[in-house]
């Protein structure tokens, strides 16, 4: 199932999709808007996206079906990977012409480089469930404590192999 949500992000909303294989996705174009770039660098973005080598694989297209009025509208979305979000927000350049114009969007841009992966991240994985979805997807088993448990008598293990070995002089100094 596809999961999609509007995720406030200060004054914004990150269109975030987590696919059937709990993978999560940022709405590209809408991001360029939404840090105030125009349109028609928008989709610069988003042509750049399709056509980079680092970002093959790791974007996708998405049709959802809208309902404006009575009618079914299909729009396609080209959504990001989230690993591939603060690359690609780091390659966006505002430049001083577009600082001069519109100052606002160089703040924005900067916030959103520094955290909007992450709070795109936490947005499907945040609660108790979703983490415990998570690691059934993944196949982990068991808890955090019973991995720091385990560390911790491995530990103990060795910490006694040692003394014992330092009690009665039978380390070997000449390996």
């Amino acid at each position: 199932m596809i999961e999609t949500k509007e995720i406030p992000f200060y004054n914004d909303t990150l269109l975030g999709v987590k696919d059937e294989n709990g993978k999560i996705w940022l709405g590209v174009r809408k991001t360029c808007r939404d840090i105030g770039l125009t349109d028609a660098q928008a989709k610069a973005e988003v042509k750049k996206i399709e056509s980079s080598l680092l970002f093959n694989g790791n974007w996708i297209k998405f049709n959802p079906v809208q309902k404006e009025g009575n009618r079914n509208i299909n729009r396609i979305i080209v959504l990001l990977h989230e690993k591939f979000v603060p690359m690609w927000l780091a390659q966006i350049n505002i430049t001083p012409s577009m600082q001069k114009k519109n100052p606002e969007a160089s703040k924005k841009l900067l916030t959103y480089q520094l955290e909007a992966a992450d709070v795109l991240h936490r947005a499907f994985y945040e609660t108790s469930e979703q983490k415990e979805k998570l690691h059934n997807d993944l196949n982990i088993k068991g808890d955090i404590e019973d991995l720091r448990t385990n560390f911790n008598n491995y530990i103990t293990v060795w910490l006694n192999y040692i003394n014992y070995k330092i009690k009665n002089n039978t380390i070997n100094i000449y390996c």
